[in-house]
């Protein structure tokens, strides 16, 4: 399995919230490497972060069975981002990958064990932020 991150956002949280994604991406893949996802390859994450001056742009959550990819676009409060420290930022990013998994529960061949076995990864690397 393999995370890939990226993000539909406002200029002004682009920096901050790109080393984010750098400083998490890798490591969180270096962890689940042999971890499962039913038999999908990537899970794709982009992190919506818009204010109401921004695009509309929907949370999405689908899969491609073709490509054996899993992606979801999932939103961040504008506003909380803004108004945050870097750690709890880095906690906002966390919390959608926590949440992605949560939203594969729709997709039977996607185990609860293998689920929970990624969410306890992230978890236990991250309990510091996730408190």
């Amino acid at each position: 399995m393999k995370l890939w991150m990226s993000a539909e956002e406002m200029e002004e949280c682009g920096k901050e919230n790109s080393i984010i994604r750098n400083e998490i991406e890798p490591r969180i893949n270096e962890l689940i490497k042999h971890c499962k996802l039913g038999n999908y390859v990537e899970w794709a994450v982009i992190t919506i972060i818009l204010n109401e001056k921004g695009p509309k742009y929907k949370e999405i959550i689908r899969r491609s069975l073709k490509n054996n990819e899993l992606e979801f676009r999932l939103k961040i409060d504008y506003n909380e981002f803004m108004k945050s420290d870097y750690n709890h930022k880095k906690k906002l990013v966390l919390e959608v990958l926590l949440h992605s998994l949560d939203l594969m529960e729709k997709w039977k061949e996607i185990k609860l064990e293998e689920r929970e076995e990624i969410k306890s990864i992230i978890k236990t690397e991250y309990k510091d932020f996730l408190q």
